[in-house]
């Protein structure tokens, strides 16, 4: 996961080149793909995101989290937001996430 931010995007550097060196040597594994995390809709930041991330050569996932108080106040109460009452936006996004996973993991 990544959010967001120049300061994050930068981050991944050192972490990208260690798990393209790993890969080289296992045959592509372990698989790999950025999931952006915490966006703020309808921002020029969230929108350019995912082009700076795939600057890197790893793929990164269509599907994200917003920004939204459901998942810290779910994970305060030992939850999550597919157990929360009225966070169907933030369950869905959850569930687009794990779909999209799915479909990586098994290509």
């Amino acid at each position: 996961p990544v959010q967001p931010s120049p300061y994050d995007v930068c981050a991944c550097e050192d972490l990208v080149d260690i798990i393209k060196t790993r890969q080289e040597v296992t045959g592509g594994k372990p698989k790999a793909a950025f999931i952006i995390s915490r966006v703020i809709k309808n921002t020029q930041l969230s929108k350019e995101i995912g082009e700076a991330l795939a600057g890197y050569g790893l793929p990164v996932f269509k599907n994200f989290t917003s920004q939204r108080v459901v998942y810290p106040k779910s994970a305060a109460t030992g939850s999550t937001v597919l157990d929360a009452e009225g966070a169907t936006d933030a369950a869905a996004e959850i569930k687009a996430i794990a779909k999209e996973l799915k479909e990586f993991l098994n290509a």
